[in-house]
């Protein structure tokens, strides 16, 4: 009897011990996200884990990525791939018995390069503005137009500009990175008009500031020498000239060449 109450007892360990493990046995494991595509500048973040099973275990992890589990969260970070190649490995994940493969991969140049916003315009008294960059490359360049000066940091474009007594300036900031490029047009108004130069005036239009337009006609008389052409002057009326020459004599007065400037309208500024 005694020993019959002993195999007893063995016998409900055994199934108590049957049943513990195939209660961690897991049915399903899986994640948030089922990859990570990092930027060359590197990235971090947290992904959800979800099994039936206890016990989240990281069993791989790259060197490059720096990797931990807590709970039911996996959590990672990377630095700048500076390695001039694409990297590619993966993340393992195990629990009750079964591995979850999540790749990583970190691309090695820009891939976008975008600013926002594209145009960007200051008072004559000058000042700063920031402008959004939206790239996944590192060493971003940045070329600027005289009278302006622009500096990257941080996804951020300073762009500044002093106060500007001279002619308005219309300039496009550059920036490269990799084979990408973006640009910003700026303009910083000025004190004098740009298209003028201060001046309120500028080149006739009719005449390209020659103050005279020049005529021709072809003739022939008949004679066989062929067809004979002439050229004479005329003074440009647009901008106050007056009178022709030719063939008849006649003097051209010519015009001033000039005209009041359409931006400004003949003020310069």
């Amino acid at each position: 009897m005694k020993a019959i109450r002993q195999l007893t007892w063995v016998a409900a360990m055994l199934a108590l011990m049957m049943a513990a493990v195939s209660c961690n046995n897991a049915t399903f494991l899986n994640a948030d996200e089922t990859e990570i595509k990092a930027e060359m500048t590197g990235a971090k973040g947290t992904i959800g884990l979800h099994s039936d099973a206890t016990g989240f275990e990281l069993t791989h992890s790259p060197e490059w990525v720096v990797a931990s589990i807590a709970d039911s969260t996996l959590t990672y970070s990377m630095g700048t791939n500076d390695t001039k190649a694409v990297r590619r490995d993966s993340i393992v994940v195990s629990c009750g018995g079964m591995s979850l493969v999540i790749p990583v991969e970190q691309v090695v140049k820009a891939t976008k390069l975008s600013v926002n916003p594209e145009k960007v315009e200051f008072e004559k008294e000058g000042g700063k503005a920031e402008v959004t960059v939206d790239t996944d490359g590192a060493g971003v360049k940045v070329d600027c137009p005289e009278g302006v000066t622009a500096t990257y940091a941080g996804g951020k474009l300073s762009i500044v500009a002093p106060k500007n007594d001279k002619a308005t300036i219309n300039g496009v900031v550059t920036l490269t990175c990799d084979s990408l490029t973006a640009t910003v047009n700026v303009t910083v108004k000025g004190a004098m008009c740009a298209r003028c130069k201060g001046t309120g005036y500028v080149a006739c239009g009719a005449c390209k500031g020659r103050g005279f337009r020049t005529k021709s006609f072809s003739f022939d008389y008949g004679d066989g020498s062929g067809t004979h052409y002439e050229v004479f002057h005329v003074g440009c009326r647009s901008c106050g000239g007056y009178g022709e020459d030719g063939e008849g004599g006649g003097s051209v007065h010519k015009g001033s060449g000039k005209a009041k400037c359409p931006d400004c309208g003949g003020k310069g500024c």
